[in-house]
């Protein structure tokens, strides 16, 4: 939606598409680092900071008019990335806080609770958004009833989430007696946080590897990036919300086919358009199940979840910059 209303302000640019993407992969590691720090050091205060965090946000969303000028440069990145920046940074920022907040609120107010379903349901929640956008929303209105609807959404999300962290904030449960610490080397440490970035950044950067493939080298037909998007999205549903699927045996023998598959087509081709694009869905699916089973299975207790969901977004920002 933002990009949409941002194009015809600078003529139009391939930049500008590009630097939404990274503006919104960067914010998105800024959420999730804020939601590490809150959980981790601001104890009590995090509650309270993060209600008027929403309270300032849901503010600047019902303020917001139409865009009528550019900014005034000449250079389309950093024009982009100014407005993104005012109109639409802290409302995006604290909303992709929300997810591993939400999680380790709910892993503090009930013992025994599976925060990590939460985060396959986000998923399903940005699948269904995928598939019905293009097909359903963008088709039926227009911009300007997209934005009123998405800040009336935005308002009710802020409501809800700031009564959600003051019922959080009543019903922490703390524990009466210090729980035994586990010590583990800082070399352990480096090694659990680098296999969670290298599993969560080789997925990213293959879908974004095919993505790319399929639409400028297969089939330039309209829409098509939404199909690799859903297949990557829904791996990430299967595998935290149903983790019997993933059997590591039977994908460590598919996986080898399905990679050698996704070379052939994306680089020799197929006399028929329709075989090339299955075969790298397949191939793409295939993969994106071993990387996050593999992930889903390594994933930590609930205390230190939020060290987990930065690992996973800092893999998808160096997949996109190494890939660009």
């Amino acid at each position: 939606m933002i990009g949409k209303e941002l194009l015809p302000l600078f003529g139009g640019a391939a930049g500008v598409w590009a630097t939404c993407v990274v503006f919104f992969q960067c914010l998105l590691l800024l959420g999730y680092l804020y939601a590490h720090v809150s959980t981790r050091f601001l104890g009590k205060l995090q509650f309270p900071t993060h209600i008027l965090l929403l309270s300032v946000s849901a503010m600047l969303i019902l303020s917001f008019g139409k865009l009528e000028n550019s900014p005034g440069t000449a250079d389309p990145v950093y024009g982009c990335f100014v407005m993104l920046a005012r109109r639409i940074g802290l409302p995006y920022f604290v909303l992709s806080s929300t997810s591993p907040l939400v999680q380790a609120w709910f892993a503090r107010t009930t013992r025994g609770g599976i925060p990590y379903r939460l985060f396959a349901l986000s998923n399903l929640g940005s699948l269904l958004a995928l598939l019905a956008y293009p097909f359903a929303v963008e088709r039926f209105m227009d911009l300007s009833l997209q934005f009123y609807l998405w800040r009336a959404g935005y308002f009710t999300f802020a409501i809800v989430s700031g009564s959600f962290a003051v019922w959080a904030y009543c019903n922490r449960v703390e524990s009466k007696r210090p729980a035994a610490k586990i010590v583990v080397s800082s070399a352990e440490n480096w090694r659990r946080n680098f296999t969670w970035i290298a599993l969560a950044g080789c997925s990213s950067a293959l879908f974004l590897g095919v993505t790319t493939a399929l639409c400028q080298n297969i089939a330039p037909v309209p829409l098509l990036w939404v199909a690799p998007l859903a297949v990557y999205l829904l791996s990430f549903v299967l595998c935290f919300d149903h983790e019997n699927l993933f059997k590591p045996a039977l994908y460590r023998v598919l996986l080898p086919p399905s990679l050698f598959a996704l070379l052939w087509f994306t680089s020799v081709g197929s006399g028929r358009i329709w075989v090339a694009i299955s075969a790298c869905m397949l191939g793409l699916f295939i993969a994106c199940m071993f990387c996050h089973g593999q992930l889903s299975a390594l994933k930590p207790a609930s205390e230190n979840l939020t060290s987990f969901y930065l690992c996973v977004s800092l893999a998808v920002l160096l997949a996109e910059f190494s890939l660009d």
